[in-house]
């Protein structure tokens, strides 16, 4: 059991102290060693804490370093310990005191061995020129390689030299020493690196490499390819309105007043229509097979890239000429 005698020992101790906080601390401390005996060791250390803080006596910190090492936080409680046997007390509580101090020293010797060690290896770097953290608390250069004290479990590792940032993780055991490594860029490999020692220059067309370049050409002749092929498409559907036109018209005049190429009076309106519209079939199918032609030649001799599924062939048929392509 952990009992209350230590703590209520406090109002003798703590006449340095006002009545009202020595009576505040004393709760604490009732409070902190009822936690104790229920297990919950988390609430034990905050309340022995608090009250350690308002009155320093052995047995207030040997409780709460017991508290902590019941938490795993050995690295904490070994210092408290170590308070614990530091502290004068006098007075008619003295052996008692003088009791809590002995245990305290006796608790620190069997921990220490307990506590693991965790050493950080540098690669690449200088121990001097590498802000190094365990668990966001920094790690001083002398004690990278000698080996830290850390509680036992998993601990986040992390190092900056100038821009470069590196983090691990490294798990420690009861009673060893566990080595982690943080490796950073050699000063010749950072050179090589964009933006080491001298700027990154924009790229520029002028620079670009052939392949971007042969690329750039090949989209805009295919677009022009396609824009031209388009015309001829619209000048063939053109041609093919006006000349089924023209054979209607046709064979309405056959069938009206116009016999052996001549016509009548009466057909002069529609033969006027008829010859007006023959250039303009004409005309229709002259430039889509043009169109058309460019066209085909301006796709088919396209740089293209070279990457699957892309295909342009030529496609002839009746009365017709064309592309057809798949991108």
């Amino acid at each position: 059991m952990w009992g209350l005698a230590a703590v209520l020992l406090v109002c003798r101790m703590g006449w340095a102290q006002d009545r009202a906080s020595v009576a505040t601390a004393r709760e604490l401390g009732e409070e902190g060693l009822a936690a104790c005996d229920a297990g919950d060791f988390e609430v034990a250390a905050q309340k022995l804490w608090q009250a350690y803080e308002v009155v320093k006596v052995p047995t207030l910190a040997l409780h709460a370093g017991r508290a902590l090492e019941r938490l795993g936080r050995w690295v904490e409680a070994a210092e408290l310990y170590l308070e614990a046997t530091r502290l004068n007390t006098t007075g008619s509580d003295a052996a008692l005191q003088d009791a809590a101090r002995s245990d305290a020293a006796a608790a620190r010797e069997a921990l220490l061995p307990r506590i693991p060690r965790l050493v950080i290896a540098l690669e690449g770097a200088a121990p001097n020129d590498v802000a190094v953290t365990i668990d966001g608390v920094p790690v001083p250069p002398s004690l990278l390689s000698a080996g830290k004290l850390v509680d036992p479990g998993e601990h986040q590792v992390a190092g900056r030299r100038g821009t470069k940032a590196i983090e691990t993780r490294a798990t420690t055991i009861e009673g060893r020493t566990a080595t982690t490594t943080l490796r950073f860029p050699s000063d010749a490999a950072a050179a090589r690196q964009p933006g080491a020692g001298t700027p990154e220059l924009a790229p520029s067309s002028r620079g670009a490499p052939p392949d971007a370049d042969r690329a750039t050409r090949g989209r805009g002749q295919r677009v022009a390819g396609w824009i031209s092929a388009g015309i001829g498409g619209a000048g063939l559907l053109l041609g093919t309105v006006a000349s089924i036109s023209l054979a209607q018209q046709k064979q309405d005049l056959e069938e009206g007043d116009c016999m052996n190429g001549e016509c009548g009076r009466d057909e002069h309106d529609a033969v006027d229509r008829y010859n007006t519209l023959r250039p303009l079939a004409t005309t229709g199918f002259v430039a889509g097979g043009l169109g058309i032609a460019a066209g085909t030649a301006l796709l088919v001799t396209a740089p293209r890239e070279s990457k699957a599924g892309r295909r342009i062939a030529p496609v002839i048929g009746w009365r017709s000429l064309g592309v057809e392509g798949r991108f």
